[in-house]
């Protein structure tokens, strides 16, 4: 507990973790800046946190020995020891002080201040010399100089713009010739920015994730005991470019890759190398890889001089925060093979520290290789891996694996043994009870970390990815009223599997057979194609043209018609007024005038008989 009798005054001494500092100034209203003066480093602490300087303490900090040279050791022995036979006497006189004054060629002043240091402490280390000149970390600066740089480090420094350090000195030296103060000398400032408190300075410069990231004490160890405790799975993208695998051999892309390993043994137990972006069915392959026994793959890769002993159901499955590994797929994977799946903490990524330095082992052997990109920009320079890629995507693919199967054969520096080895002891006289468990290389394995869509069962199939799909088997499933279940494997769209309501998986291909087996990426890419080159450029134009001159002709009526409608409107407001002032004139509306016929006065109308009309017959 801080006692009360603590001043935070400039320049006052203080104990503050079991050292002692000297007061610097106030950081803000509850912290105030301590410099060492040791190191001359500051730091920013907690007023309330701090303890008296004692003397007396004994747990104040010792001043270094171990930099005195033996002339200088041997002088301050003469005076501990001296002091010592001094301390013997009841009441040690002036002449007593004067003779052990001439011993040391010291004054009788001086013996004394050495005599009293030695009844205080009793430590050697307290009878040292205080060297001429200022004390480390003493300031030389007038007051109001300080003050300023004080004021524009908080200001200016201090800050997330990050201004660089020469434009800083500039301002400040700038700064005091305007006030009218003599300009600091760089040296000056620099050592002030030196000084200021590390972590503190770079959390408000680049903000507390940076800050933590380099001040944050990483002291705890993340241990595994048994094999396929927890097995750490991320993805990356890979520092080379692929060619095509054709005799052009064209660059393509940088592929895809996810990696797994065994926390426990470091073993890389699966991975997947794909050109897709990351998703749950590639951490599902990675998944499901791990889990079986990979003598097929090797047998495939033509590789028989190597083994991958690592398979099993691993406990625990450790990702990061990424979209992929928040799907449904992969956690509903998860829980049908009994695998926790756990999230490392946002914004944490040393977390999940042995797959990201696995990562990193992995990318550096990639980087021999032609066609790499490096790291970054940086490193690669003017190298371009383009036009010097040569491995396509299968080369690749078992070049990996061979990198691989070496990686797991090497001695790893936190085993000292190779990650083989420790799962070979690891497994080591132990029953079939405690075995790794191997699940089948069944369909509904793999089905379990499939993407699926849930789509209804129609009577022509069953529509994924504007694909039709039938088999005999759906026909029960025709007009159920609960969408299913339709897992795919993005790899080979030609077939898929219906989950029926019973949780069996039935197996259904393209209702078209003349469809080719092809990939999800594939098919997308040529369904875009097709569309782009259904309609030529020429009828694209063309049809434009005729739509604008269809747009043209209506716009063309549609004025027409408005500038009818207005002649109408001014016509019946005209006819309107001449009625209107018809009536203020003669106050009756005007009848209509009586038509005008030329009728004879003699005119009979019963006289009026019909005429006869020939007809001739030709």
């Amino acid at each position: 507990m801080n006692s009360p009798s603590v001043s935070c005054e400039t320049g006052t001494q203080v104990v503050w973790n079991a050292r002692e500092y000297t007061i610097a100034g106030m950081w803000s209203g509850t912290e105030v800046l301590l410099r060492d003066p040791a190191t001359g480093k500051s730091h920013v602490a907690k007023a309330l946190e701090l303890q008296p300087h004692v003397l007396e303490s004994a747990g104040a900090a010792s001043p270094p020995l171990h930099g005195m040279c033996d002339e200088q050791w041997n002088a301050l022995i003469q005076r501990f020891n001296s002091m010592a036979r001094l301390s013997e006497l009841e009441r040690p006189s002036k002449a007593d002080f004067r003779m052990v004054a001439d011993e040391l060629d010291v004054s009788v002043a001086t013996a004394r201040r050495y005599f009293s240091k030695y009844k205080r402490t009793g430590m050697v280390s307290a009878l040292m010399s205080t060297p001429p000149g200022p004390k480390a970390g003493a300031r030389q600066l007038p007051a109001a100089v300080e003050s300023l740089i004080g004021d524009e480090i908080k200001s200016r420094w201090l800050t997330r713009e990050e201004t660089c350090q020469a434009e800083f000195v500039k301002t400040v030296q700038r700064i005091a010739r305007t006030q009218g103060l003599k300009a600091p000398s760089g040296k000056s400032i620099i050592i002030r920015l030196r000084n200021l408190p590390g972590r503190e300075s770079l959390r408000k410069r680049r903000g507390g994730k940076d800050a933590g990231e380099q001040y944050e004490a990483r002291t705890g160890t993340h241990k595994v005991d048994n094999p396929l405790g927890e097995v750490q799975t991320d993805a990356t993208l890979v520092d080379i470019i692929v060619v095509s695998d054709d005799k052009f051999r064209n660059p393509i892309s940088r592929p895809f890759l996810t990696l797994s390993i065994d926390v426990c043994t470091r073993a890389i137990v699966g991975y997947y190398l794909s050109l897709d972006k990351p998703d749950a069915y590639a951490t599902g392959l990675c998944v499901a890889m791990a889990c079986l026994p990979k003598d097929p793959l090797l047998k495939d890769m033509g590789i028989t001089d190597a083994a991958w002993p690592m398979q099993g159901r691993m406990k625990k499955l450790y990702v990061d925060n990424a979209k992929e590994y928040r799907s449904l797929a992969l956690r509903r994977g998860c829980d049908t093979q009994l695998i926790v799946l756990e999230y490392r903490p946002p914004g944490r990524p040393y977390y999940g520290g042995h797959i990201e330095r696995l990562m990193g082992t992995m990318m550096r052997r990639l980087h021999a290789l032609p066609g790499s990109t490096r790291s970054n920009i940086v490193m690669r320079g003017e190298y371009d891996p383009a036009a010097t890629a040569v491995m396509t995507l299968p080369e690749l693919h078992k070049y990996l694996l061979l990198q691989i199967l070496a990686y797991n054969s090497e001695v790893h520096s936190s085993l000292g043994m190779s990650p083989n080895r420790a799962w070979e002891l690891a497994f080591a006289g132990k029953d079939a009870s405690q075995l790794p468990v191997v699940p089948p290389a069944s369909p509904q394995f793999f089905a379990s970390f499939m993407p699926f869509q849930r789509r209804t069962i129609r009577r022509d199939g069953v529509e994924l990815y504007k694909n039709r799909y039938w088999d005999a088997a759906l026909a029960p499933l025709i007009g159920h009223p609960e969408k299913l279940e339709v897992h795919y494997d993005p790899r080979d769209m030609s077939r898929v599997l219906v989950r029926d309501p019973g949780g069996l998986l039935i197996p259904v291909s393209y209702a078209d057979s003349t469809l080719p087996r092809i990939s999800l990426r594939e098919w997308t890419f040529i369904k875009r194609r097709a569309s782009a080159e259904g309609r030529c450029p020429h009828e694209v134009v063309v049809n434009d043209q005729l739509l604008n001159q269809a747009d043209a002709v209506e716009e063309e009526a549609t004025q027409k018609q408005r500038k009818a409608q207005r002649k109408r409107r001014e016509a019946l407001k005209h006819t309107l007024g001449n009625a209107d002032r018809t009536q203020r004139l003669y106050g009756v509306w005007p009848s209509p005038a009586a038509p005008i016929a030329d009728v004879p006065t003699n005119f009979n109308p019963d006289a009026i008989s019909p005429f006869t009309v020939d007809h001739h017959q030709e």
